[in-house]
């Protein structure tokens, strides 16, 4: 032991910090969850609602409102499509959101339709995505919506607070620009799913959205609901009850772009064509 040479101390610090390495690494694995990539990137290629006619021509509000669901509102009031260069897709849905004058239903603002989709009933999980461009002195005195998936046989359980069957998970804002989820489901009724950590809509420019929803076994707690905006993770919930029983089935977008509650400060947004993907 006194004949130990400096070699043979520079072997045995090595072969601890080797040794320290490997512990720390496996602690940190042992913790460490993996971020889900990106939803759009996963799922087989799926189909948009476009903006425009099989010639190109840019949709009039009287013609999407021929192609949204018979759930709607303020499309021809409070819409219309343009180019937008800056849109993934070149055009882009311009919402203003503002009163769309029904004496019945004093509070609705922006538009709102629904986009059903066939293609989705036996699916277990979706992945709808678009871009949203909010204005730079954009003010979010008042929470809001933009487009979400759901499940609902009866489209008029998509203004319940709670839903007797199937769900709805609005995109939205809430007040004061932080990113998250309404969801409507039966049991849980409304709730916010936010950001893990405070995460405020970016204004001024394009971002992009992407949700996923997978739906939940037969009576338990495990669906899944994510969300990214800018292209990071901001939502992650893995014990959602999306449905009472088992079975399948998506129904489509329901693209409510609005203020929740009640009219808020003027202002216009943008949107790009959805896209939907499926499993």
């Amino acid at each position: 032991m006194r004949n130990m040479n400096s070699g043979t101390i520079l072997f045995n610090l090595s072969g601890g910090a080797i040794l320290l390495t490997v512990v720390a690494y496996m602690g940190y694995a042992s913790f460490r969850t993996d971020e889900a990539s990106t939803c759009a990137t996963r799922y087989p290629a799926g189909k948009q609602f476009a903006f425009d006619s099989r010639t190109g021509k840019l949709l009039s509000p009287i013609e999407l409102q021929g192609r949204a669901g018979s759930r709607e509102w303020g499309i021809l009031k409070n819409t219309q499509i343009v180019k937008a260069a800056g849109s993934p897709n070149g055009a882009s849905l311009q919402v203003d959101l503002a009163t769309t004058g029904d004496d019945d239903e004093p509070n609705r603002n922006g538009v709102g339709f629904t986009w059903p989709s066939s293609e989705l009933a036996k699916a277990t999980s979706a992945c709808l995505s678009y871009s949203v461009l909010l204005p730079p002195k954009f003010e979010f005195a008042e929470p809001g919506y933009l487009p979400g998936l759901y499940s609902v046989s009866n489209v008029a359980e998509l203004d319940a607070k709670s839903p007797e069957e199937g769900f709805a998970a609005r995109v939205a804002w809430a007040r004061g620009g932080d990113v998250g989820v309404e969801v409507r489901a039966p049991g849980t009724g409304s709730f916010w799913q936010g950001a893990a950590t405070r995460e405020q809509w970016p204004l001024g420019r394009w971002v992009p959205v992407e949700q996923e929803i997978a739906l939940n076994s037969a009576g338990a707690g495990n669906g899944t609901l994510r969300l990214w905006v800018d292209g990071k993770l901001r939502v992650e919930n893995q014990s959602v009850l999306f449905k009472p029983d088992a079975s399948p089935g998506l129904s489509g977008v329901v693209a409510d772009i609005s203020y929740a509650l009640t009219v808020g400060v003027p202002a216009a947004l943008q949107v790009s064509p959805f896209v939907v993907q499926w499993q």
